[in-house]
């Protein structure tokens, strides 16, 4: 069993319960799950999930929009989020015309 699953972006393009079927796997087997910033589903509909808020962390991309990185840290909090993991990896977002 992992320690933790790893943020993974726009998981109902795989599953209509996209992050909602993580967040309740990480939750039923004592892991955590890191919420992406670019999950599809909302930080507070995957707390309800989870139904174990402790088995919920959120990664946290800066932006540059110091307003929207704020309110995102409020919800998680509010909602239960435990650990808040910073993603610096992405300085300057690439080209994804495909996407």
């Amino acid at each position: 069993m992992p320690i933790l699953i790893a943020p993974m972006a726009f998981q109902c393009l795989a599953h209509p319960e996209g992050e909602l079927a993580t967040a309740r796997v990480a939750a039923d087997n004592g892991t955590i799950m890191i919420l992406s910033t670019m999950s599809t589903k909302s930080l507070e509909h995957v707390t309800l999930a989870a139904n174990v808020p402790k088995s919920l962390w959120f990664q946290l991309y800066v932006h540059r929009d110091r307003s929207l990185t704020r309110t995102l840290v409020e919800r998680a909090e509010v909602t239960g989020y435990q650990e808040l993991c910073l993603t610096v990896d992405a300085p300057i977002l690439g080209v994804r015309e495909r996407d």
